[in-house]
């Protein structure tokens, strides 16, 4: 089943809660297939008479889990997969985000667990698009940084927030870059089941990553 097909499935279960009245979009990218680009945001009307919107949520995320799939690191720790295997299988995400960027689309919340390994044919496919920005799309997140995972966050965007932090209305403006530093984490962790920066405190990962100094892959993972 192509991406299309996973979409109709999981919109169709979205719609069958008597909560929802209205699905608008529903958003991912097949790296399979990258021509099929679906880059609507996910909006949903619902009745509040169903339970509350915490209920609903709930029941929601349920059901897009269900879609048939594991994340992309548990599929490294069942799998233990080679050096090359781990390329392969990135090969049709970077051509995947290529796509997307020639089209102003980031996802800016690149990691692990944003990408599913399709149970048909091990596709990766990138999901959960709720950090995202497009061109066609109405702005979702009005921080000085995208709603990202901190050991994902370049250090670009950690020396903005460093420097603007006192400053009204700062926006640091994402870019390509940003995305490949990201890609280049999951990389480093799929080969090595480790992050290249981290730390017990938030501020001992930010420093870490402001740094830049990590072991390379083959220290931690021989194989590599």
């Amino acid at each position: 089943a192509r991406m299309s097909d996973l979409q109709q499935a999981t919109a169709q279960k979205i719609l069958a809660d008597p909560a929802v009245e209205n699905l608008t979009s529903f958003i991912g990218v097949d790296a399979a297939n990258n021509t099929m680009l679906h880059t609507g945001r996910l909006l949903i009307d619902f009745n509040r008479d169903h339970g509350t919107q915490d209920d609903l949520m709930a029941r929601l995320q349920e059901a897009v889990r269900s879609v048939p799939g594991v994340t992309l690191y548990t599929w490294a720790r069942e799998h233990n997969p080679s050096a090359l295997e781990v390329v392969e299988k990135l090969l049709p995400l970077g051509r995947a985000l290529k796509t997307l960027h020639a089209r102003g689309v980031f996802h800016r919340d690149l990691k692990g667990d944003n990408v599913l390994v399709r149970e048909s044919d091990g596709a990766p496919v990138l999901v959960d698009f709720g950090a995202g920005i497009s061109p066609h799309a109405p702005r979702a997140t009005w921080g000085a940084l995208p709603p990202a995972s901190l050991r994902y966050r370049s250090p670009e965007s950690l020396a903005f927030i460093q420097g603007h932090q006192y400053v009204s209305k700062s926006r640091y403006q994402y870019a390509m870059t940003d995305e490949l530093y990201a890609l280049g984490v999951m990389l480093y962790v799929l080969l090595t089941d480790e992050y290249p920066f981290d730390g017990e405190e938030q501020e001992e990962v930010i420093h870490a990553i402001l740094v830049g100094h990590h072991l390379p892959p083959h220290m931690r993972n021989p194989r590599v």
